[in-house]
């Protein structure tokens, strides 16, 4: 994965633990020696938590966009969001540490890395999803989905992405119960197809994936106006700077729900 900072397949649980413990422990040195509480950081993403409603917020501290994408799948569906967060911006993401609390969440940069990424393709989204069936559909953001079926035929696994649009380009890493992995990616610059396409990537032999992928991963690269327009209905949810409970001052703490 191209990304220089990332945390793939994070539980949602085991975040919010984190960033509760890291609370409480600050919480216990600000009672002695004082002074403001650090935020929990991933990547350029600080958490923090207001203690009013047990809400996590979500911080962007650097210089380019972090896309948040959780994730969680039952034995027949899937669930899954990704939220923007530009540069010192923030978002309350209580309901998505609630929603999601049994899934995974994957925390990265969207801009492309210096050199990394060519032509057309300059936002990178990471997704991953853990216990996924067979043939189950899962949103990697809006417009685009991906599923992982099986050839009859060759037994092998292929992953499709469909997508609203092209060019697009992906790298698909699969995981199975036995902790074994492959992984392969695709391009698709045109098409003669209608308004929805499909990129379809063979997976080589080596896992078995069937009846759940234990873990998969998707780095997706796009055109910058395609991520845009797919994360524009979650932008509403942004706020300019830091959470309003924890501007300027000495800190927060509180509880994780």
């Amino acid at each position: 994965m191209g990304s220089d900072w990332l945390s793939t397949g994070l539980q949602v649980a085991e975040a919010a633990a984190n960033i509760l413990g890291s609370f409480l422990l600050a919480d216990g040195k600000r009672a002695q020696q004082g002074g403001p509480m650090p935020p929990y950081t991933v990547g350029t993403v600080q958490w923090y938590l207001d203690d009013r409603t047990g809400d996590v917020w979500a911080f962007n501290s650097g210089s380019d966009e972090a896309g948040l994408n959780y994730a969680v799948a039952a034995p027949d569906s899937s669930l899954s969001v990704l939220q923007p967060l530009p540069p010192h911006q923030s978002y309350n993401a209580g309901k998505d540490f609630k929603d999601f609390k049994q899934g995974q969440l994957a925390v990265a940069p969207v801009m492309a890395p210096s050199g990394g990424v060519q032509g057309p393709f300059d936002r990178i989204i990471t997704f991953t999803i853990g216990a996924l069936a067979l043939g189950v559909t899962a949103r990697i953001m809006t417009g685009f989905d991906i599923f992982i079926g099986r050839d009859k035929t060759t037994g092998l696994y292929r992953a499709g992405i469909t997508a609203p649009t092209v060019p697009l380009r992906a790298l698909v890493k699969a995981t199975d119960v036995r902790g074994n992995s492959v992984s392969a990616g695709g391009e698709l610059a045109s098409t003669t197809q209608g308004t929805t396409v499909e990129l379809d990537i063979d997976l080589p032999p080596g896992v078995d994936l069937s009846p759940i992928v234990q873990n998969l991963t998707v780095e997706l690269q796009v055109p910058s106006s395609t991520y845009e327009q797919a994360t524009k209905e979650r932008r509403a949810l942004l706020t300019e700077g830091m959470p309003p409970f924890a501007r300027g001052a000495a800190g927060v703490g509180g509880r994780v729900n």
